[in-house]
């Protein structure tokens, strides 16, 4: 008597559990939700066992904000006032001359005095380790930047600009854009135009090679 073949199950299991940590991994930028967990944690009772820092922190805030209410009221009269806070070296989201204009001077600078100040917050705290504050620090930028004057229509003035030139032109064309990708999903079919790309213009067909890989990522 044969012994019957058995019946193959998928490991629906598994499938669910990469589905959730895929959306986990889009919410968190690929920091393990553990990880932020233990991070944030760390950083809440140190930081609550140091009255010092917080002491700090309501300082720098209160100083900080009155000085920048003065120069918010300044710079609403003159055109050529310095910056309160300079942007990073290799932030380049408010490098045109549009973002110098009140009040969109102010709405950036209060973005990046409040990045500023939370990255204060999260490190310099006695007896934190330092892969918590960066993992604390690191997230709480990515969570910050979604809020940026720059990701919006009404407070970004490159694209109000760029909106008015084209008499809504650009809005329209991202629309339709949006609607044809979407299309494109629903049916199946590649979103990317193949006609679009052209070797050697916008593809790249440079050789490459895997020089690493782990579980997550091949670097080429």
């Amino acid at each position: 008597m044969t012994t019957p073949t058995p019946l193959h199950v998928p490991a629906i299991k598994n499938s669910i559990d990469r589905v959730i940590h895929a959306l986990e991994g889009r919410v968190s930028q690929g920091l393990a939700p553990a990880s932020l967990l233990l991070a944030y944690y760390d950083w809440l009772v140190h930081l609550s066992n140091s009255p010092g820092k917080i002491g700090e922190l309501i300082e720098n805030a209160l100083t900080k904000g009155a000085n920048f209410l003065m120069w918010s009221a300044h710079s609403a009269f003159d055109k050529d006032s310095q910056s309160y806070i300079e942007p990073l070296s290799g932030d380049r989201r408010f490098q045109s001359n549009e973002w110098k204009a009140w009040p969109f001077n102010v709405l950036f600078q209060s973005f990046l005095m409040v990045e500023q100040w939370w990255h204060y917050a999260t490190t310099g705290i006695q007896g934190m380790s330092s892969h918590h504050q960066d993992v604390a620090g690191f997230s709480a930028r990515q969570v910050l930047d979604i809020f940026s004057p720059s990701n919006f229509l009404l407070t970004n003035p490159e694209v109000l600009k760029t909106t008015w030139e084209h008499q809504g032109g650009n809005l329209a064309g991202g629309i339709e854009n949006f609607l044809a990708d979407l299309q494109d999903t629903i049916s199946g079919k590649d979103h990317r135009r193949i006609s679009e790309f052209k070797a050697g213009k916008n593809l790249a067909i440079t050789p490459g090679k895997v020089v690493y890989q782990n579980r997550l990522i091949e670097l080429i």
